[in-house]
């Protein structure tokens, strides 16, 4: 006698499974990926990842999370494009402490869609070496903010250096790679 899978899912089990996604991504929230449109660093990040966004600047990678989020919070955002320890790149745009006011505003669209459990992690080369600029994006984005201090591996999704998470407040610490389970280590 065959297996029914489907019992007890009702009578259309598609729809259950998806009311049950839609329900799970309301109460957790979902990830979203913002991946640099230039250079082989944006190709292969977006190799093997599915539905990620892309960015060619401040405004559009705000744009483009919003729409992607939809009407789910942002448990945790990535961002992912070339960077130094002293700014990072979003797009065609360099964010450092001198011109992270003239993006402020655009940046902090993003604030509200952020679950109350976010995070933004950074996934770049060296910029968690800028302690300063981490915990000025905290604070816009009011969730803590990850970035490794050393090279960013696009497609092994790591960071040769070490992690460290800036809170809005002002705490940081050592930290693992964010979603594993190895805070403030």
């Amino acid at each position: 006698m065959p297996i029914n899978f489907a019992a007890g899912l009702g009578s259309n089990p598609l729809q259950t499974i998806l009311d049950a996604l839609h329900q799970r991504r309301m109460t957790r929230g979902i990830e979203v990926t913002a991946v640099g449109s230039s250079g082989i660093v944006g190709w292969a990040a977006a190799a093997d990842r599915i539905g990620e966004v892309s960015m060619s600047s401040v405004a559009t990678m705000t744009d483009n999370v919003l729409a992607a989020r939809g009407s789910y919070r942002i448990r945790k955002l990535n961002i992912l494009d070339h960077d130094t320890s002293d700014s990072f790149q979003i797009g065609e745009d360099w964010i450092d402490q001198g011109t992270l006011p003239m993006y402020a505003t655009i940046l902090g669209r993003l604030t509200p869609a952020f679950h109350a459990d976010g995070l933004v992690h950074l996934q770049a080369c060296w910029i968690g070496m800028n302690k300063a600029l981490l915990l000025a994006l905290a604070k816009i984005w009011t969730v803590p903010v990850y970035a490794g201090t050393g090279l960013h591996n696009p497609l092994l999704r790591f960071n040769y250096g070490q992690y460290v998470r800036v809170d809005p407040d002002g705490g940081s610490c050592p930290t693992g790679r964010p979603g594993v389970g190895m805070d403030c280590i």
